[in-house]
């Protein structure tokens, strides 16, 4: 039996793997010079090719000497509710320091660009404004070394959204579900669960918040959140 499946568009490029475990994707092809680079950070949930407009992004750089990189970060896709900013802009600043030894090999000097596309834009505000190098979290950044973050030269903030302001609005509309008096009540009683129990065994577990709830106030229902990164540092 043959299937008749819609075929999706491919990327020519390269990936690179910018820190240990840790990849970026870069969209580009002939021999044309790339000093350039935009560095684009999806929004939640997001990975690889998964926001729609990044095909346009990469047919306009096709006759510039811009290449667009795509990082794979800790909180990419479902990961989004076991890490934190901080340790994000860590992750972000690995991989400009990456693509600014690589391409000064090839090219010399360029510039980098960081784009941020919905919550990534939370990224790119949180990259300029944060001291340099952050202050460690005593439990979210236990046995990490401090990262300072090098300059980048221009940022974009493309739609951009707040992940404790949707909460805040889902509380004050309701849901096609629930009512807003029924949302306040759930993120409540959430947050101060969250609060208790944040985590499990000496501080070595984490505890995740039901997918029950989550789903409810309005994160995809496969995604795992753990407490104290949803509840106890974004609110």
């Amino acid at each position: 039996m043959q299937l008749n499946l819609k075929l999706l568009k491919g990327y020519p490029g390269s990936l690179h793997e910018y820190a240990k475990g840790l990849v970026a994707f870069e969209y580009t092809k002939g021999a044309r010079r790339k000093p350039n680079t935009l560095l684009f950070l999806g929004g939640l949930g997001d990975g690889l090719c998964t926001v729609e407009y990044i095909a346009d992004l990469v047919s306009a750089a096709e006759s510039t000497q811009w290449s667009i990189f795509s990082p794979i970060l800790s909180s990419s896709y479902g990961g989004w509710g076991l890490s934190h900013l901080g340790k994000d802009i860590d992750e972000i600043a690995q991989c400009v320091r990456y693509i600014r030894e690589y391409k000064t090999q090839i090219y010399g000097s360029g510039k980098i660009v960081v784009m941020g596309h919905s919550t990534g834009s939370q990224d790119v505000m949180h990259y300029l404004t944060c001291v340099n190098p952050r202050p460690k979290h005593p439990v979210l950044d236990r046995g990490t070394e401090p990262v300072t973050r090098p300059c980048i030269d221009g940022a974009i903030i493309q739609a951009p959204v707040s992940d404790r302001e949707a909460m805040l609005w889902v509380m004050t509309t309701g849901t096609d579900r629930d009512s807003p008096e029924t949302m306040r009540e759930l993120c409540a009683r959430a947050a101060e669960n969250a609060k208790k129990s944040p985590f499990e065994d000496g501080d070595t577990l984490d505890t995740l918040v039901p997918l029950s709830v989550t789903s409810r106030i309005g994160y995809p229902n496969i995604h795992r959140t753990r407490a104290r990164t949803t509840y106890l540092v974004r609110i």
